[in-house]
């Protein structure tokens, strides 16, 4: 996998220390529920927790909250560094249940919460993961995993961007963009593809790929911050994949928001 998906190895190293990779699976990564610390909190209002509670962290403490794809009822994010990287390569995880196996594209694996935000994923009473596919995809060095965070060590992304280019000279032949830690799944808007298809990195289309990217979000109270930083984080990603910007093991770009 380092070789031939160095941007996942990114994300996973990214997203954990090694004693919890070695216990870790791939099943409970991409099944993982939100830290929001309102569902925690059993004594605070949480529709995932507890369907028809409200939500507690509306109004409230929400700085590391979702800003799109969000609900009245839920704005908590998902936590997942790995299935951001998912999401960017379009890979395809394996189920099997009672009514025998299927696949589905990570992109929609995850649901977004509307009305019933204690649903989270697609998977069916009984099924089980089996497996996850990887497309065969190579991006060469044009890469990056671009995780913000708080200080504290190995935290939860406040943004993080996975970005893929295949690149034809200085010119974008293909480009993929997935962010993480604004929504209550990765997010992966298609049309960007169309957007950079063709087009020589600028400031101009990255500026504007960053802005569709965070289109119609929502912000509450502590929020706002997160929907300004969004877009200059994806610029800065995509300008690391554009210059093919070294990640080598052990020194990878995950900055803290003091940075």
């Amino acid at each position: 996998m380092r070789s031939g998906y160095p941007v996942l190895t990114s994300a996973l190293l990214a997203g954990a220390s090694a004693r919890i990779r070695h216990v870790a699976t791939n099943g409970g990564n991409i099944n993982q529920r939100t830290r929001c610390h309102y569902f925690y909190d059993t004594n605070a209002a949480c529709n995932k927790r507890a369907p028809g509670t409200g939500c507690a962290a509306r109004g409230a403490r929400n700085r590391v909250h979702a800003i799109l794809g969000t609900s009245p009822d839920c704005i908590a994010a998902f936590p997942s560094d790995m299935c951001v990287v998912l999401a960017m390569l379009d890979a395809t995880i394996n189920l099997y249940g009672p009514q025998g196996a299927r696949q589905v594209h990570a992109r929609d694996y995850h649901r977004l919460p509307g009305s019933t935000p204690w649903l989270e994923t697609v998977l069916r009473p009984g099924e089980l993961v089996l497996s996850i596919d990887l497309p065969p995809v190579s991006f060469g060095r044009h890469y990056t995993y671009l995780k913000i965070r708080d200080l504290n060590f190995l935290a939860l992304a406040v943004v993080s961007v996975a970005v893929g280019l295949q690149m034809d000279g200085d010119v974008i032949r293909h480009g993929r963009v997935a962010l993480g830690g604004v929504a209550s799944r990765p997010w992966y808007v298609p049309e960007i593809e169309d957007m950079l298809r063709g087009r020589r990195p600028s400031h101009i289309l990255f500026r504007d790929v960053a802005e569709r990217l965070v289109q119609g979000a929502m912000v509450d109270r502590d929020s706002t911050a997160k929907r300004t930083l969004a877009p200059r984080v994806i610029q800065h990603a995509l300008w690391q994949a554009a210059i093919a910007l070294p990640q080598p093991d052990g020194n990878l770009p995950v900055w803290s928001c003091a940075d």
